[in-house]
This record gives structure tokens, sequence and C-alpha cells, in this order.
């Protein structure tokens, strides 16, 4: 029979809890994956029901609407598209009923992952920041997408598309196998304040593909 808990357990117990709300709420350790393919050759298959959708800075004001409907139903802050737009980044994903379901972000420059800067090149591309609505999981939407952008962007001289994902997220990982990546660098790094940066270790497991630059390093 459990031992009733005393009023020093209690508060101990409350006190290591507020301790543990108070540190996760200003201080966070994260671990990034980064994951590399080339350009896909072959036209992927389409999921039914779906159209690709490419929008971009030059794109009607309706579809750039439609993408800050699905940033914001995703949970990302107000304005965030147009400054991506603003970038010069594009939006891409699968569209069912005039909806964006998937969809996620392509750069080609500029792209940091918390103390690391990856590099540039004029063949590369990041993809990054995707997301697929609760009602469309499950249905391989992701790393369906992933294979597109491959083939699209692919066919306009693209040959190397570079992604990154938190070690956390075990289903993104496993979309973005499916889609043809291999992991080729590890990022750690503490978060202090939602603004402070600490690295905490950078690893190159493919030392053919120059990825990282670390800041101030």
């Amino acid at each position: 029979m459990p031992l009733a808990r005393t009023r020093t357990d209690v508060r101990q117990s409350w006190t290591a809890s507020k301790v543990n709300a108070f540190v996760s709420r200003f201080f966070r350790q994260t671990d990034l994956l980064i994951w590399r393919a080339g350009r896909s050759d072959s036209p992927p298959s389409m999921p039914v029901g779906t159209g690709f959708h490419r929008v971009t800075a030059r794109s009607r004001p309706a579809e750039r609407d439609r993408v800050e409907i699905a940033m914001r139903a995703a949970g990302e802050p107000k304005g965030l598209a147009a400054e991506r737009f603003g970038h010069g980044d594009e939006c891409c994903g699968w569209m069912v009923n005039g909806a964006l379901v998937s969809f996620g972000w392509i750069t080609r420059a500029d792209r940091n992952i918390g103390p690391a800067e990856l590099l540039d090149a004029p063949e590369r591309l990041f993809l990054f920041n995707f997301h697929t609505t609760k009602q469309a999981r499950g249905r391989g939407y992701y790393p369906a997408l992933l294979l597109m952008l491959r083939y699209e962007f692919g066919r306009e001289g693209f040959s190397e598309f570079i992604i990154d994902v938190n070690s956390r997220n075990a289903a993104s990982i496993s979309g973005i196998e499916k889609a043809g990546f291999r992991m080729v660098a590890r990022v750690g790094f503490q978060v202090l304040l939602n603004c402070l940066y600490l690295l905490r270790s950078a690893t190159s497991i493919d030392p053919a593909h120059r990825l990282l630059d670390l800041h101030g390093g």
C-alpha cells in the first residue's frame, strides 16, 4: 500500500515543478538533424485529389493570401508569409478543394539554424517549415511533396536539396527518409530567452558536403 505523501513531499514536488516550468520557459535544448538529397529526374506520383501549388512574391494577391491563411492556421505569426515572400522565398504545397493541406517553404540563401548558418551554393536549395493539416495527416502528403520539390526544382537546374528537422520529430524524419534524403550533419544548441543561441555541438556526418558555417567561428 503506497505511503501517504507528507506536506514536505508535496511542497518539494510543487517547488520542483515550478522550477522546471521556469527553466523550460526561458531555456531549452535543441538538436537538429540536417538532411540532403539530389534532384529527382522522374516525375513523382501526385496524391489522389490534390494539385501542386507554387506561390512566389510575383503570384496574385489571392494566392499569397491563401498562404497567409494556411500559415496562421498552422500557428505561425501574422505577416511571416509576406516577410518570406519579400526575401524571395517560395511556398509550395498540395491543394485540396482550394486550400493548402500540406505545404512548406523554399529559400535559396540565408538559411540559419540557431547559431549555425547553412552555406549557400548556386545549385543548392533549402527546404524548411513544413506543415500538414491534422485532417490530411497519414496520407503520405509530406514525402510526396518533398519528392515533387526535388523534381520540380531539379528541372530548373538545382541539384542539392537541404532540409533540417528536430531530432524529436519522428513523424517528419520518417517522411524525409521516404523522400530519399540522408542525414549529413547534426547541430545541438541551447536557446535562452527565445533569442540567444549557444552552440553545444556540431557534427558533419558526410564531410564531402560542406554545409555548416558556425556563427562567430
